[in-house]
């Protein structure tokens, strides 16, 4: 059987937050063209990790839904994406760290921003811990690259 996990509830400051970040960008236009944004999925080989539903006909029986209980593993990969293009899709062998984060955003996203944009964009990726890490926020700044502050 398999069940929805329930979903964290928004909280007030985090809904400020958003406002505020919508009120900040909201005349953006042509600005946003020089925007990269990135991010992780893993994908899980043996079935969707979350919540699953179907449609059904609702005068024909239920239809029995399993989950795979052995383990069928899955597979990461890092993209990035803006107006002028997307990068290359990136397979992540392990769990990803915020060092092997910033020597894949050092090997992949300075070459794709650069060839695109020169010296001339802004970065933009979630708050996920490897994103937030001291180690990543000194290479944007070492680099001089401008990150968006994206509220959670």
């Amino acid at each position: 059987k398999v069940q929805c996990q329930p979903k964290t509830k928004l909280l007030q400051l985090h809904m400020k937050a958003r406002m505020e970040f919508a009120s900040k960008y909201r005349f953006w236009c042509e600005e946003w063209h020089n925007v990269i944004f990135s991010d992780e999925k893993k994908f899980s080989l043996d079935g969707p990790d979350s919540c699953k539903r179907y449609w059904r006909n609702m005068r024909q029986g239920r239809r029995s839904c399993f989950k795979g209980g052995f383990g069928g593993g899955s597979v990461m990969v890092w993209a990035a994406f803006c107006y002028r293009g997307k990068s290359s899709m990136c397979y992540i062998s392990t769990r990803m760290n915020a060092q092997m984060y910033v020597d894949l955003l050092d090997s992949e996203l300075i070459e794709f921003g650069g060839n695109l944009y020169g010296d001339d964009w802004t970065f933009q990726h979630d708050n996920a811990s490897i994103h937030a890490a001291q180690v990543t926020k000194s290479f944007f700044t070492e680099r001089k690259i401008p990150v968006l502050d994206r509220p959670a």
